[in-house]
């Protein structure tokens, strides 16, 4: 196997999902010639990936969350029928989508204002934030209902 591999799969990807295919070489000719992959280690977790023995496909077999993990960094080894192995190394970067919804603290907003207040007086602050990343994180304010008591 050569070397690193760096790809970048939406958090939404189907399990099932083929992500990669890794690529090694064995000079051997002969009996030796044939070899298999495996992951060998992964970190955080090895266990949301699975690779085909002998095409190097690496498969989700499981569900990917950014705003819990990432990255991933595995080890994918190719052994020789000789007992020879190599490694090489994966990362796979998990890409965000608007998968959160914003949260609004606190939930209920209550304001009282003077009448004579002037204009463009500031009533009150609300705090929101979204754990999606980027442009999935943009937050639009608006005002829904307004109620008066008189």
């Amino acid at each position: 196997i050569s070397g690193l591999y760096s790809i970048f799969v939406s958090e939404d990807e189907l399990v099932g999902s083929e992500l990669i295919v890794v690529n090694a070489t064995d000079a051997d000719e002969n009996l030796h010639g044939a070899f298999s992959y495996s992951i060998a280690d992964g970190k955080p977790n090895k266990n949301v990936f699975a690779i085909n023995s002998q095409t190097g496909g690496i498969i989700l077999t499981g569900t990917l969350d950014r705003e819990a993990i990432e990255f991933y960094n595995l080890t994918v080894r190719v052994t020789d029928e000789g007992g020879r192995q190599s490694d090489g190394y994966v990362v796979i970067n998990v890409v965000d989508v608007n998968d959160n919804a914003p949260t609004v603290s606190p939930a209920v907003q209550t304001a009282e204002i003077s009448e004579d207040v002037s204009l463009g007086y500031n009533v009150t602050r609300v705090g929101c934030a979204d754990r999606d990343q980027g442009s999935n994180a943009a937050i639009l304010f608006a005002i829904s209902a307004v109620t008066s008591n008189g």
